[in-house]
């Protein structure tokens, strides 16, 4: 499910760190991953879509 404070959390590392690869281990990680894909629906020039990993974290790809 689309979380607005796991939104806030993405857009603070995409201004602080800017282009990579993140992950959020605080959150519930198929929010975390709804979430990325509801922002990729938004700014798909942004933030690549996310699924989680054989680690159990889901993917914050930061493109540009």
């Amino acid at each position: 499910m689309y979380k607005p404070e796991i939104a806030l959390e993405i857009e603070k590392l995409h201004k602080v760190n800017g282009v990579g690869n993140y992950s959020l281990e605080a959150f519930n990680q198929n929010d975390v991953q709804d979430t990325m894909n509801y922002l990729h629906a938004k700014n798909p020039s942004i933030y690549d879509e996310s699924s989680i990993r054989y680690t159990g974290l889901a993917d914050i790809n930061i493109l540009s």
